[in-house]
């Protein structure tokens, strides 16, 4: 996974990714942020922070056959 906060000066960007990620599906998000001046992370606290939450994503296992209609009828009950 690649995460970078840029602020662009025109309405291009240009994106080199690693060739590891060539032919492979990807997914682009983006979306303004706000900066909170009371932030207590540093950018470089929330890189590490984020890299260490995927991390352990990466073992957690998820059921392949969760019946997402039951789990949203007993959320709306």
């Amino acid at each position: 996974m690649i995460r970078e906060i840029i602020k662009p000066e025109t309405n291009q960007i240009v994106i080199n990714i690693p060739s590891d990620m060539v032919n492979q599906e990807l997914e682009l998000l983006l979306f303004p942020i706000q900066q909170s001046i009371n932030s207590p992370f540093s950018k470089e606290q929330e890189k590490q922070l984020m890299e260490k939450i995927f991390k352990k994503a990466e073992s957690i296992t998820v059921q392949k056959n969760i019946d997402i209609d039951e789990i949203m009828n007993d959320i709306n009950d």
